[in-house]
């Protein structure tokens, strides 16, 4: 039903993912090529914990965090996507101070490895950077990635995000790149 959905795009439909969606998500992640570049799930207690702890701890505080991305036509969870704060998290993994703003959060996304290359990712990353920056006035967002990770760059360089070059001081053996975009007023379409 679309009243439990927090934003729709063209073909997909977003909204708070909670532990009735863990069998998708297991789906989702099973994909040979899904976990390359980010970590697979826990089993499943574990995830009901996570995800319940993650309904309490950020939609509950921030009202926004990572949300399910559906299919509008099947209700299939194609992938997810969207922003989360950053205020207190580990400060050798984030080496900018500005990443710490309340106005700034990082984006992140993923998408089902049978929808891969069709625009999904783009088209539902600008609605939620849209949706953050109109609903919770976010206006700086960063998103990291590994160097290896061309489709996450060619998204995040096609929603206008430019590499950070990162403070020489920041160690990181991960190969990871920082991308920055700096809202304004203008849409992110």
């Amino acid at each position: 039903m679309m009243d439990d959905y927090i934003l729709s795009t063209k073909r997909c439909a977003v909204r708070e993912i909670d532990e009735k969606d863990l069998p998708a998500e297991y789906e989702l992640y099973d994909s040979p090529h899904m976990t390359d570049y980010i970590p697979p799930l826990s089993d499943p207690e574990a995830e009901i914990i996570l995800c319940r702890e993650y309904a309490r701890k950020i939609y509950g505080v921030y009202g926004f965090g990572m949300w399910g991305v559906f299919d509008k036509n099947t209700g299939r969870l194609i992938g997810e996507a969207g922003l989360e704060p950053r205020f207190d998290a580990d400060r050798t993994k984030y080496p900018f101070d500005w990443m710490f703003d309340r106005h700034c959060a990082e984006l992140g996304f993923l998408i089902a490895e049978d929808l891969w290359g069709l625009g999904y990712c783009k088209e539902v990353c600008r609605a939620v950077l849209s949706y953050c920056r109109e609903h919770f006035s976010i206006t700086d967002v960063f998103s990291r990635t590994n160097a290896d990770n061309i489709a996450s760059v060619r998204v995040l360089e096609g929603l206008g995000f430019l590499e950070c070059e990162p403070p020489v001081a920041w160690n990181d053996s991960g190969g990871m790149k920082i991308y920055r975009r700096k809202e304004r007023s203008e849409n992110y379409t």
